[in-house]
């Protein structure tokens, strides 16, 4: 392939794969296409209800881990727009976590 990445199709019904593992999303409901896109772009559609559950619509944030609070149990993550704390992740410092 002389040094190109190709891409991978990769089909599944397990939202939390996509979340981790896509940048882009081709949305199927009953074979007929209902969304294409950037992953970040469809999760934030609030027309897509009928497509994937409400409780999964939002917001995805690419972040790097920044620091372990260990004594509250807290990671941070920094991103583009600032700083999110959450329950600590086992993840090392500079690593890229999508959210």
């Amino acid at each position: 392939m002389d040094g190109e990445c190709g891409a991978v199709t990769y089909v599944t019904h397990a939202l939390h794969e996509v979340v981790q593992l896509a940048q882009t999303l081709l949305l199927l409901k009953r074979g007929i296409v209902v969304g294409s896109g950037p992953l970040g772009e469809l999760f934030s559609q609030l027309n897509l209800r009928h497509v994937m559950p409400e409780s999964q619509i939002g917001a995805i944030l690419d972040t790097q881990v920044a620091d372990h609070d260990k004594e509250y149990s807290l990671t941070t993550l920094q991103f583009s727009g600032g700083r999110l704390s959450v329950p600590q992740q086992d993840r090392s410092i500079g690593e890229f976590f999508r959210v």
